[in-house]
């Protein structure tokens, strides 16, 4: 993908995709970005909300929406995710 500007030279913008669920970033999307020990991981705004969620059901003992959310994140990992990622899933979740 390239952006040009108005002195016409084209910029290449690198595109990536996210860790959790490989979704490839659109144009004007923003994706977080974690850098854990040596790993980066890039993740879209549905996995990071997914993610906060399962914490905020962690804090307040919620099991079952615990269990529902780590579901949604588990199904969103079966699209395509990064097996790094997969992997500090596991661990932390």
């Amino acid at each position: 993908m390239y952006i040009t500007e108005a002195s016409k030279n084209p910029i290449k913008v690198d595109r990536v995709s996210c860790s959790c669920c490989g979704k490839k970033q659109n144009p004007l999307e923003s994706f977080s970005e974690y850098k854990i020990n040596k790993n980066h991981f890039y993740i879209c705004g549905k996995c990071g909300d997914l993610l906060y969620a399962i914490k905020g059901a962690k804090k307040e003992n919620n099991k079952d929406a615990e269990l529902e959310l780590k579901a949604n994140v588990e199904k969103r990992m079966k699209k395509g995710g990064n097996k790094d990622f997969q992997t500090w899933y596991n661990k932390t979740f």
